[in-house]
């Protein structure tokens, strides 16, 4: 994972992750398409 990703605050962490687990699954729309 990026270090500027992990030296965010709570709060981001809270959004930055579920988008981060999405676009790993390939639900996410903003997901590249791999």
């Amino acid at each position: 994972m990026p270090k500027h990703l992990q030296t965010k605050g709570p709060t981001e962490q809270l959004i930055t992750s579920p988008v981060i687990q999405l676009s790993c699954s390939g639900l996410s729309p903003l997901a590249p398409t791999t």
